[in-house]
Parts: structure tokens; sequence; C-alpha cells
């Protein structure tokens, strides 16, 4: 025997299954909509790697460049510090003064401070020797040349850098 109706068992029933129904239509469409967000999350993670390859081959590709540059450069200044001697002869050394003023002038801009004010140089001549100048220049302008290609080696690969990750 039975507490309830039949009628209502089979209303029981019918809203048992719609409810059945609906809760199944609920977890299908929650799949669909995961499914949907991880194919985005795929195409996302796979431009991204792409990204990163293109990213990897500018590196690649800018650091023997730039080793090659840096090689170049230290060469060349070997060659200009081994031709100081032809240019300035030991002749040249004993003609030409160097005067105090200018010793310290070259020091100060080398270690990048002021120079003093005239009045408190010390006059008169200094034992450097003008082939030593040179010889200090060549190594500077070495150096100069060194950093000018290292500073546009990095602003080349920053630019190849944004291009591999589609920025401007």
């Amino acid at each position: 025997m039975s507490f309830l109706p039949k009628w209502a068992v089979d209303i029981l029933l019918v809203l048992l299954i719609i409810a059945l129904i609906l809760f199944a239509g609920y977890l299908y469409g929650d799949y669909q909509y995961h499914l949907g967000v991880m194919s985005v999350h795929i195409v996302d993670a796979k431009a991204e790697g792409q990204a990163t390859i293109r990213s990897s081959n500018v590196t690649a590709t800018a650091i023997p460049k730039l080793t090659t540059q840096m090689q170049y450069i230290q060469g060349a200044t070997v060659v200009v510090e081994k031709k100081v001697p032809i240019y300035v002869t030991v002749q040249n050394d004993r003609q030409c003064v160097v005067p105090n003023g200018f010793v310290s002038l070259w020091n100060d801009t080398n270690k990048m401070q002021l120079p003093p004010d005239s009045d408190t140089v010390p006059a008169g001549t200094s034992s450097v020797v003008l082939s030593d100048i040179a010889a200090q220049h060549a190594r500077e302008a070495g150096i100069c040349h060194a950093n000018e290609a290292l500073v546009d080696s990095m602003q080349e690969w920053l630019r190849d850098q944004q291009a591999a990750y589609g920025k401007k």
C-alpha cells in the first residue's frame, strides 16, 4: 500500500525525469563550455610557444653576429695600436712637448670629471710622450667602437624580440 495515490507518484516520476534531463543538459553544457575554454587555452599556448621559438631564434642569431663584430673591432684595435710607432716615431716623441694642462684635461675627461681651472694646473711640460697618447687613444677608440656595436646590437635584438612577440 502506498501513501500517495498513483497519479501523484506518476507526477513525481515525471518531475524526477524532467529534473534528470535538466541536470544532464546542465552537465553537457558545462562540458561544452570547458571544452571551448580548453581549446582557447590550447590556441594561446601554441601561439606563445611559437613566439618563444621565434624569440630564441632571434637571440641565437644575434649572439654570433655580435661576437663576430667584437672580434673584428678587437683585431682592428690591435692593428692600429701596432701602427702607432710607424705614425709617431721616436723622433716625433722627442720633438713634441706635451704640456701638463693637456695631461690634466685628458685624465679628468677619462674619469668623467670636470677639469680644474687652468690656474691650478702646474705649468710646464709633462713626461708623457706623444706615442703614449696615440696608443691610449687607439685603445679608447677600440672601446668606444665596441660599446657602439654593443648598443646597436642590443637595439636590433630588442626590435627583433618585439617583432617575434608581435609588438611594435
